[in-house]
């Protein structure tokens, strides 16, 4: 669960996965009053790396502050969730999984308003933005934040949310296409 006082503790924010996602985000913003942590779990990223190097024979320098993952154990990956204030940026998405760990934690969650998210944080979701430029002025929003994790609070209680919802409707569906 997330954790307020660990947050301010650690200031960091928390960018995760890669797929249909700003891939670089947090290097965009490189915020250097926060610590920042990317976590890529698959080599997408970094095959995409490969050939930059290949291409052009540089790289752009990770902020001093920017710390890359590749992997990190269950523990590690619950610990940063509970003290850190996730960013993302969707290109495209019918549902995503870190977008489902911050309602499962209730971790404040800054992330664009793509109608995916919108459709499992609720229109209301006081984190979203619309512009990139609008991101930093939301993590240092210490009562909006705080917001944000009282209503994933309650969100995360909601019935359609639950695996019987899920399990019932798949199972109306099949049902519905059987002779």
């Amino acid at each position: 669960m997330w954790n307020p006082e660990r947050f301010a503790e650690s200031k960091r924010l928390l960018q995760v996965g890669e797929w249909l996602k700003n891939t670089h985000l947090l290097q965009s913003l490189a915020p250097s009053d926060f610590s920042n942590v990317v976590i890529r779990k698959n080599s997408i990223y970094h095959k995409h790396c490969e050939e930059l190097k290949q291409h052009w024979r540089v790289l752009p320098a990770l902020p001093n502050n920017l710390e890359e993952l590749e992997w990190v154990s269950h523990e590690k990956y619950d610990q940063l969730l509970s003290s850190s204030v996730i960013v993302s940026e969707l290109y495209d998405a019918s549902a995503n999984n870190i977008v489902v760990e911050s309602i499962v934690r209730a971790t404040p969650h800054v992330i664009n308003k793509h109608p995916a998210a919108v459709e499992y944080l609720g229109e209301s979701y006081p984190l979203f933005y619309t512009r990139r430029e609008e991101i930093m002025s939301l993590v240092r929003d210490t009562p909006r934040v705080l917001a944000a994790h009282h209503y994933l609070l309650v969100r995360r209680k909601e019935p359609w949310l639950h695996v019987s919802n899920f399990t019932r409707t798949i199972s109306d569906i099949l049902h519905a296409c059987l002779p």
